[in-house]
C-alpha cells in the first residue's frame, strides 16, 4: 500500500538567533518549546475555534533527566515521542498564553519518556487497557533546533524530511505533523499533511499565523525595548 499523497506548506522568519539562542525565551520567562508550541496552538485556535489542542511532542532524550545515567559516551537521539493535551489558557494575551503553555511542558515528567515505557513495555492488564484507551493526537510538533550541515565536513545534507519522502509505504504518525528547524539564522516552520485529507488552501491560514504569532513575539519585545538586554 502507498503513502497517500503529501503536501507541504513553509514559512520563514528571519533573525532566529535571537528568538531560539534563549535571548527571547529568557526574557519572557519561558523555554523554546513553549513559545513555538503557543504559535501553533494559536494557529489552530482560529481553525477548531478551541484553544486547547491534543498534540505529539518530540524530544531528543538527551537532557540530564537521571541522575544515575550517564550520556557523555554516547551519540545521537534517544528519542521520546509522548502525548500532552496543551491549553492557551483564558489570557487572551500572547505572553500569557506562552507562560501558561510553558508551565503545563515543564509538568510533564521526565520529558515523556514514562508514555513510551508504558505504551511498549508495560504488561499490567490495567496499564495496557488504558493507553489503548487513550486519546491519539493528530497533531505532531517536533522541533528540530539549528540545522547543523556546517560540522558534516564533506558530506551535503539534504534539506527533506524522512520517512515518505523516501519511502512512500511509510505510514504518517499523524495527519498533520509541524516541523520547526532553523537554517541560515531563518526559522522554517513547515507543516506537512496528507492532501487526501486537507488542501494547501486549508493548510496555508495557519502556517500564516504561527508565523504572524512568532513576529508578535520578536516585535513586541523590541518595541518594549528589550532587545537591548540580549
Amino acid at each position: 500500500m502507498t503513502a497517500p499523497p503529501a503536501g507541504a506548506t513553509s514559512r520563514s522568519l528571519g533573525g532566529a538567533a535571537w528568538l531560539t539562542a534563549g535571548a527571547l525565551p529568557r526574557l519572557l520567562g519561558v523555554q523554546i518549546d513553549a513559545l513555538l508550541t503557543t504559535a501553533v496552538l494559536s494557529a489552530f485556535e482560529s481553525w477548531i475555534g478551541s484553544r486547547s489542542l491534543p498534540i505529539y511532542m518530540l524530544g531528543h532524550g538527551r537532557e540530564a533527566l537521571y541522575d544515575d545515567v550517564d550520556l557523555s559516551r554516547t551519540v545521537g537521539w534517544f528519542n521520546t515521542i509522548y502525548p500532552v493535551l496543551l491549553d492557551l489558557g483564558p489570557d487572551p494575551d500572547l505572553v500569557a498564553s506562552a507562560r501558561e503553555v510553558n508551565r503545563q511542558l515543564r509538568r510533564v515528567p521526565h520529558g515523556g519518556t514514562g508514555f513510551g515505557i508504558l505504551r511498549y513495555l508495560a504488561t499490567d492488564p490495567d496499564v495496557v487497557g488504558h493507553m489503548r484507551r487513550a486519546l491519539t493526537p493528530q497533531v505532531f510538533f517536533n522541533y528540530l533546533g539549528p540545522d547543523a550541515a556546517k560540522d558534516l565536513g564533506h558530506l551535503t545534507k539534504v534539506q527533506v524530511f524522512g520517512g515518505f519522502h523516501q519511502d512512500r509505504g511509510t505510514r504518517r504518525l499523524c495527519p498533520l505533523t509541524v516541523g520547526i528547524f532553523i537554517v541560515d539564522d531563518k526559522l522554517l516552520i513547515k507543516w506537512e499533511h496528507n492532501l487526501n485529507l486537507h488542501a494547501a488552501e486549508t493548510i496555508k491560514p495557519l502556517a500564516q499565523r504561527s508565523r504572524e504569532v512568532l513576529r508578535w513575539f520578536v516585535h513586541d519585545a523590541l518595541n518594549r525595548g528589550l532587545g537591548a538586554a540580549s
